[in-house]
């Protein structure tokens, strides 16, 4: 859907998005949504994982980590 796809690149411009999970399919063509996609996150310098291990390399690293609060007072 062309407004769906609009929409998804304007959140990446307006630095909406924190982080892409794109996986590449076998059509690589210059024109298609995943590809246009990729290239936005990449010239807006957000983070791209394009492969599912890695994403879930990165859940299994953040849940085993922990994490710690202070006050700011």
């Amino acid at each position: 859907n062309e407004q769906a796809d609009n929409n998804i690149l304007d959140e990446l411009r307006n630095e909406k998005i924190d982080l892409v999970i794109n996986t590449m399919g076998h059509d690589l063509e210059k024109n298609s949504d995943g590809f246009i996609i990729r290239q936005t996150a990449i010239q807006q310098n957000i983070p791209l994982l394009t492969a599912l291990d890695t994403a879930d390399a990165l859940l299994t690293a953040l849940e085993n980590r922990s994490f710690a609060t202070e006050s700011l007072d």
